[in-house]
């Protein structure tokens, strides 16, 4: 129980420190998705690494297709890296979840600052927080 407390505040510290970067610069140092998968490792059985493998494939596989078919829309390579880290910390199932909770926020939230805002809809924007709440939430679940 301990470990998995010291994991969520060392994770929280990682994801906030990525997301204050991400708003403030739009670049992430690979560091921290290096942190993560070691973060990962902390406390694992043997038993647990096919599902944390499973899953950083399953996130990051797609991404990257989409990055190389369309680089124009594709996310950013720190968003990539990230996701995929957590979903090695997370494993499959909580990995992909985080994966469709941060996608789904940007995609709600995104499109109503635009407009209350009066920005560009071409305008990119931070992803990383909105990963990092589903990232949150699929630890905690």
């Amino acid at each position: 129980m301990i470990l998995s407390l010291i994991k969520l505040g060392v994770l929280i510290a990682l994801l906030l420190y990525a997301s204050i970067k991400d708003i403030k610069s739009r670049e992430v140092p690979d560091s921290v998705s290096g942190m993560m998968l070691i973060l990962g490792l902390v406390g694992i059985t043997v038993g647990d690494l096919p599902s944390m493998l499973l899953g950083m494939t399953l996130v990051f596989l797609p991404q990257y297709l989409s990055a190389i078919i369309n680089p124009a829309k594709a996310l950013g390579g720190a968003d990539i890296k990230l996701s995929s880290a957590a979903a090695f910390l997370l494993g499959a199932p909580r990995g992909l979840f985080a994966l469709i909770v941060g996608l789904t926020l940007s995609v709600i939230t995104v499109p109503i600052v635009r407009a209350v805002k009066k920005l560009p809809q071409n305008q990119p924007f931070p992803l990383i927080p909105f990963l990092s709440v589903g990232i949150l939430a699929a630890y905690i679940i």
